[in-house]
């Protein structure tokens, strides 16, 4: 018998892995196309024939790098010079000798991240500190790939390396750089830290000066955007950053963090410090940033609050499964893949939900 052929919206269990079981192959089919899209690009790569190369059309030069909390970070200025943006941007990088970290990249025009480039841009690479055990300095070649009009486009970066000598050399980002409002020390901060948005419900228009005065956070201005640095609270706490913006009857806050601990805490440490006390939500996934709808609009009631959390404990098993699927996918197509990466990001939006999850707990243990 099919199982879609079953009545099961009497049977509340049975429902709910039918729900998983379409999760499932819709992840499924999610998976099958972005793995015929990356099939598509690496084809092209080897080929050279259905890629345009870009030599003369774009500018690109090593800018800065520093150290910043284990990872070492690059930052390129990128010009386009010819006409139409740059879309679709995406990093490849090639080590020698061959060593297999993860790297991840991000495109800021101005003080704002995006991922088209008009005219000028700054790209950042963070790499996960190397091993220095056999070898004192790995260098690097790369490829920016990106679309123009619609035609598939790339162009050689410019070699970089990291040396052992990077990590005595005083490049390493300080708390002193980003109190001085060192723009580079920030963004290399910044493509360091996990981060997540949460709701707090706080009526006032005063968050700015809360967080200053009462928290004792540090502002940051970079463009027109704000950040506060928590700096000298205590280990727990500092290193951690936190950029706002007003949203219905209260504020959206984005927080960047090094871990679990530090994003706790830091939470901790704002509910305990700023009076009226706030009331911290998970952000909904599905709110519309643009007209503010969020989760404090959504969220009426015990009940309400009870069916997230179980969309929230639901949403846990959903990442543990696509992280099983995932890994056993990558050991079978090469028994000595590295599966760091995958058990990272599956790790990170497992930290997403957890928090999620508490902060209903919470809100069903206490409600208000």
């Amino acid at each position: 018998m099919d199982f879609d052929d079953l009545e099961l919206d009497f049977d509340p269990i049975a429902g709910f892995y039918k729900t998983k079981l379409d999760t499932w192959r819709s992840t499924k089919d999610d998976l099958e196309a972005t793995k015929e899209k990356l099939k598509e690009l690496v084809l092209k790569l080897k080929s050279g024939n259905y890629v345009q190369s870009e030599e003369g059309n774009v500018n690109i030069s090593n800018a800065w790098k520093r150290i910043c909390n284990g990872k070492c970070v690059f930052g390129l200025d990128v010009k386009n010079l010819s006409e139409g943006a740059l879309t679709d941007i995406t990093v490849v990088l090639h080590w020698t000798p061959e060593i297999r970290r993860n790297y991840s990249s991000s495109v800021y025009a101005g003080s704002k991240v995006t991922n088209e480039i008009e005219r000028s841009a700054l790209l950042i690479v963070s790499v996960d500190e190397p091993k220095f055990a056999r070898y004192s300095r790995y260098d690097c070649r790369g490829i920016l790939v990106f679309k123009r009009k619609g035609v598939d486009g790339q162009i050689n970066l410019p070699g970089f390396a990291i040396d052992v000598k990077d990590y005595t050399s005083r490049i390493d980002v300080k708390t002193v750089d980003l109190a001085n409002g060192d723009v580079n020390a920030l963004l290399a901060s910044l493509s360091t830290l996990s981060e997540i948005t949460v709701h707090a419900d706080l009526a006032d228009d005063n968050l700015e000066s809360k967080l200053i005065v009462d928290s004792m956070l540090r502002l940051i201005e970079f463009g027109a955007d704000k950040y506060f640095l928590a700096d000298d609270i205590g280990d727990t706490v500092n290193g951690s950053i936190i950029r706002y913006r007003r949203s219905g009857d209260g504020y959206d806050i984005t927080i960047f963090f090094r871990d679990t601990g530090n994003l706790e805490h830091l939470l901790h440490h704002l509910h305990s410090t700023i009076t009226p006390s706030i009331n911290i939500l998970p952000l909904r996934p599905d709110s519309d940033a643009r007209t503010g709808d969020s989760l404090s609009k959504k969220i009426i009631g015990t009940e309400a609050i009870t069916r997230k959390f179980g969309e929230c404990l639901r949403e846990q098993i959903n990442i543990a499964s696509t992280f099983q699927r995932n890994f056993v996918d990558a050991s079978c197509h090469d028994p000595n893949a590295d599966v760091t990466d995958i058990y990272r990001k599956a790790r990170t939006k497992l930290i997403e939900r957890e928090l999620a999850t508490d902060l209903l707990y919470e809100r069903l243990e206490s409600p208000k």
